[in-house]
């Protein structure tokens, strides 16, 4: 948090470039883990060709069809680009804190932000400082006379523009100059319009909010569901939220109508789960990943007539809901839409 502000570029530039020329280099010489390509997986062959995803490119403004976002979106706060890594579109990200791949100036003197060259790497020291001179790895010369990307020979990057610092395109703590990506902002409210009323006409399509890791410190994502959950119809939707600390929905009384389904646990080893449940397997053992038992203002698993059943407050009905026994975990085996 208290290197995390951008007043750090103007104070010390050495300890501002050696904070985020560390991310950067870490997060490109890090390959995403299984979890995303597990998700990637279901995206291919769950949303991307149903018929929701035709009727959402068939009606898209301002993208060919096959550049358009389908039943299948992705809302992150993380800031190292790793679900296009991995072959998400573009217009099927929303990144609302930015990512380290673009750079901003530090202004800024314009709204233009530009990418990181690919083979740039910071030179960053054992006591995570930046100095000022060579890179640990050079910008190879442009294939354009006239294109500047700012990293060319230095360790502080330069904006392309006005010449002075550059930064990435990333909200920071007390940051009143990021530049935000409005192109990822107007896909995702053009998406998520679109699902709310698909969904308000037809009855019969269904929507899983899967969301994954999203803590307290930074609620963002977590009011983002929670948001988008209540714009839909409540046996429609479905907010199945993975925590290890804090599963459960914060607007209990606004969601009580709507199924949500609490799992204390772990990002990657409840994805795995999920996939073994998808596949027709029964889960793993695994304390790392289990449904949190419900708090009072949580809809618990209900029979077709809609009827609440008593909280499951044993293991063995913990076990079953989280083996898709109950009507409520069932939910997330087939949906129409889903948001991660």
């Amino acid at each position: 948090h208290d290197i995390c502000q951008p007043h750090w570029i103007e104070e010390d530039p050495d300890i501002f470039f050696g904070f985020w020329g560390m991310c950067f280099n870490d997060y490109r010489n890090t390959e995403p883990h299984e979890g995303y390509r597990l998700i990637k997986k279901w995206r291919d062959a769950r949303f991307a060709r149903n018929k929701y995803s035709r009727l959402i490119q068939g009606a898209w403004k301002g993208k060919p069809e096959e550049c358009a976002p389908g039943a299948f979106f992705s809302i992150t706060s993380n800031v190292d680009e790793h679900f296009k890594k991995v072959g998400f579109k573009p217009a099927e990200v929303r990144e609302i804190h930015g990512h380290t791949e673009v750079w901003q100036c530090a202004e800024p003197c314009t709204k233009q932000t530009w990418r990181a060259p690919e083979d740039y790497r910071f030179n960053v020291t054992a006591d995570l400082l930046a100095p000022a001179g060579d890179p640990a790895t050079a910008a190879k010369a442009s294939e354009k006379d006239a294109e500047r990307t700012g990293f060319e020979g230095t360790n502080h990057p330069q904006c392309i523009n006005c010449g002075g610092a550059a930064r990435p395109a990333i909200l920071m703590f007390g940051d009143y100059k990021w530049v935000d990506d409005d192109e990822q902002e107007e896909d995702y409210c053009q998406w998520r319009k679109a699902v709310c009323s698909i969904a308000a006409d037809d009855p019969e399509c269904k929507v899983v909010v899967l969301e994954i890791g999203c803590g307290n410190r930074v609620p963002t994502i977590r009011r983002m569901t929670e948001s988008l959950l209540s714009d839909l119809p409540t046996r429609q939707a479905t907010l199945i939220r993975v925590n290890p600390d804090f599963p459960e929905v914060d607007n209990e009384e606004d969601l009580k109508e709507y199924k949500t389904i609490p799992i204390l646990g772990t990002g990657l080893p409840v994805i795995r789960q999920i996939e073994r449940l998808l596949n027709g397997l029964a889960p793993t053992a695994d304390s790392s990943s289990k449904p949190a038992a419900p708090t009072s203002g949580t809809p618990t698993a209900s029979s077709d007539s809609g009827a609440e059943k008593a909280p499951p407050d044993t293991k063995a009905d913990a076990g079953r809901l989280w083996s898709g026994e109950s009507k409520k975990s069932e939910g997330c085996r087939c949906e129409n839409f889903v948001t991660v």
